[in-house]
């Protein structure tokens, strides 16, 4: 389990390097109407980190909570697939993805689909417990709670911004950060 959680720790750190620099601010794909749907799907890949987080740092489910955040990771894994199949058309302006988002992408989903199976091998057998959830997970060693606050404030404050951005018209959104 604390595999499963260090792997999608390292993913998210490359989640959050490829949104920041990539997404929200070099390109701004909030921005522009060809790409308002890619930050759309960004925007349920945030929310859905959010569950994710939430499943491996906070709850340990069994019985039919495992099978509830089993489905959430397909999910999340399906959104991601969604995500490769627009980049194309809402990349175009900006010349597709660059050499160094394919890799960020590459590692990113190689992590995540590790993360995913390492946590369901170290919890199979918790899918078969009577118990109809399964229960929190109050306390950690101190470096790890550290780590796990941070990821759930990160978890919880990129969806919200992912969601305001969303809200607003392409016409009355921000310039790009210069240098």
């Amino acid at each position: 389990m604390n595999l499963s959680l260090a792997l999608f720790f390292v993913f998210a750190q490359l989640a959050a390097v490829d949104g920041l620099v990539f997404h929200l601010f070099r390109y701004r794909l909030y921005a522009h109407p060809d790409s308002r749907a890619e930050h759309g799907v960004h925007t349920a890949m945030a929310l859905g980190f959010l569950g994710v987080v939430w499943g491996m740092a906070y709850f340990r489910p069994s019985g039919v909570g495992w099978w509830t955040f089993a489905g959430w990771q397909v999910l999340t894994l399906g959104v991601s697939f969604v995500d490769v199949w627009i980049e194309p058309r809402s990349r175009a302006r900006f010349g597709g993805l660059s050499r160094t988002e394919y890799l960020l992408h590459m590692l990113m989903n190689t992590l995540h689909g590790i993360a995913v199976a390492v946590w369901a091998g170290a919890t199979a057998s918790d899918r078969l417990l009577p118990n109809a959830w399964g229960h929190a997970v109050f306390a950690w060693p101190w470096p790890l709670e550290i780590v796990r606050w941070v990821t759930l404030v990160v978890a919880f404050g990129i969806p919200l911004w992912h969601l305001a951005l969303l809200a607003r018209p392409p016409e009355d959104c921000v310039p790009a950060l210069t240098a």
